[in-house]
């Protein structure tokens, strides 16, 4: 893959955070996005989008004023995939990491139901497998 196949996927995915509004969320919530999000995407020796079958979304939740970032896969099946979200509580920021199926760092098990509006509809009624990750980064590019 050529050196600029790789540096185009990055261009749309940092094209695609400023359009959501992600780096000003990150703002708000006291995540820098520039140490969390731009400088490991920079480094990332990936050659294509770790991400390219998510979707970044921003929702309401009840529970905190600013929502909660998701990347979310945008489709589950039998095969491993993971859910991240990052977010504010009154204890401080957030960011779990969840999966489908077992990880080796996970520390539960927890299954959002039908009437959860406060999560994205793909992860609802799933068994999620999840860590709260210190680290804020995502976790595909580090």
């Amino acid at each position: 893959m050529s050196q600029s196949s790789v540096t185009l996927w990055k261009e749309h995915l940092v094209n695609e955070w400023k359009d959501l509004g992600i780096p000003k969320f990150l703002e708000q919530i006291g995540v820098n996005f520039e140490i969390n999000f731009m400088q490991p995407l920079a480094n990332t020796s990936q050659t294509e989008n770790y991400y390219r079958n998510h979707n970044w979304i921003h929702m309401e939740n009840i529970a905190t004023p600013f929502g909660v970032l998701h990347l979310c896969p945008k489709l589950i099946e039998k095969e491993q995939v993971f859910w991240e979200e990052w977010f504010l509580l009154e204890d401080g920021i957030h960011h779990h990491v969840l999966s489908n199926q077992p990880f080796p760092s996970e520390e539960g098990v927890w299954r959002p139901e039908l009437s959860d509006t406060d999560h994205p509809k793909i992860v609802l009624n799933h068994s999620w497998h999840y860590q709260i990750d210190q680290n804020l980064q995502p976790v595909g590019f580090r």
